[in-house]
Formats: structure tokens, C-alpha cells, sequence
């Protein structure tokens, strides 16, 4: 009995373990403290160029400095800093 509930399972498990790895490599890519730097440095360069308001600058800048802020604390925490 336990074969065919594992045959039956197969395909939830399967498609549970490829939800958990997108999950992961997303929290990854929106925590990653490095892109979010880089992000701010190309949103300077965006307004300098005159590409951007200083209104739209302000506030994708404060929306990136949060990121930036919840990712540095998250990112502690999982190293174990307190």
C-alpha cells in the first residue's frame, strides 16, 4: 500500500519541492544586500542624467533604503548576529 500512495504522492511532492526552491531563490534575489546597493547606485545615476524626477527619485529611493534596511536585519539574524 505504501508504493502507491508514494506514486500517487510523487507529483505533489515534486511540484512542492520546485514551489520551495522559487521561494528560496527569490527571498535570495530580494534580500541580496549587494543588488539593492546596486539598485540605489543606478537610481543616482538615473537622476544625475536627468532620466528621473527628483520626486520619483525619492520615492523609489525610500522604498530601497527599506529593502535594504528589512534585508540587513534579516540576513543578521539568519547569521546569528543579535
Amino acid at each position: 500500500m505504501f508504493i502507491v500512495d508514494d506514486i500517487l504522492l510523487a507529483p505533489a511532492r515534486a511540484l512542492f519541492f520546485i514551489f520551495q526552491e522559487i521561494h528560496k531563490r527569490v527571498e535570495e534575489e530580494l534580500y541580496d544586500e549587494e543588488r539593492i546597493i546596486n539598485q540605489l547606485r543606478s537610481l543616482q545615476t538615473s537622476l544625475e542624467l536627468g532620466d528621473i524626477t527628483e520626486e520619483e527619485y525619492d520615492r523609489v529611493e525610500e522604498k530601497l533604503m527599506e529593502r535594504l534596511e528589512t534585508a540587513r536585519e534579516r540576513n543578521k539574524v539568519l547569521s546569528g548576529e543579535e
